[in-house]
């Protein structure tokens, strides 16, 4: 039952890996804003930047890329956060099947990779927290300009749940198992400390017992 318990809590986090991954190359926002008195679009943007056909629209263009200079130091901060938490993430996968393959009895490696799912799934928190709320911050442009959650903080979200959720199965289950262990160690030596010495006062009492008398009859 605990192994069952501690490969759901593996795949949980590896879930939320794959979540952290999907969500550095999705759009985080979807920005709405119009092109002239009548036309309404709505761009993706990506961490990268703004992707967009210059031709369609041109002025749109210039005042999405007028607006976001102010958030350029942002945009580079969550790049560099969603490429920590992949790798971060990477790296309990990566010890977690060499744990399970080379160190079977050593529940301390993969203790170690439910901590770096934790580790990960905080790198992601701070980078879905920090842009949700710039995403309800007012943008400075001369046009009307509405940003919205795009799919990728969604998956953001998820994705942090499911890395803190693994990376926590993980480590209570193996740190479960290791305490376990060490009772049991523990009970063996006392056991082999105290095995002969049960035997021997029986020896000796059973030595000190007087003979039964036996009645004479006459």
């Amino acid at each position: 039952m605990k192994r069952y318990i501690e490969l759901a809590g593996f795949g949980i986090g590896c879930t939320g890996w794959l979540c952290s991954i999907l969500t550095r190359f999705l759009p985080m926002w979807n920005i709405t804003g119009p092109t002239d008195n009548v036309t309404t679009v709505s761009v993706p943007m990506y961490w990268g930047g703004i992707w967009l056909s210059l031709e369609e629209h041109n002025n749109l263009h210039c005042s999405f890329y007028q607006s976001m200079m102010s958030l350029s130091g942002s945009f580079r901060s969550w790049q560099a956060l969603l490429t920590a938490a992949i790798c971060v993430g990477l790296s309990p996968v990566v010890l977690y099947v060499v744990g399970l393959v080379k160190f079977p009895q050593r529940v301390q490696v993969k203790a170690a990779s439910g901590a770096a799912f934790l580790v990960s799934g905080l790198l992601l928190l701070v980078v879905s927290a920090w842009t949700t709320h710039s995403t309800a911050e007012s943008l400075n442009s001369a046009l009307s300009l509405k940003r919205e959650w795009g799919i990728a903080l969604y998956f953001g979200w998820v994705g942090t749940a499911l890395l803190m959720v693994g990376g926590g199965v993980l480590c209570i289950n193996c740190c479960k198992a290791e305490q376990q262990d060490n009772e049991q160690r523990q009970e063996g030596q006392r056991y082999d400390d105290g095995a002969s010495y049960p035997l021997q006062n029986y020896a000796t009492q059973d030595r000190r017992l007087p003979y039964p008398e036996i009645p004479t009859v006459f």
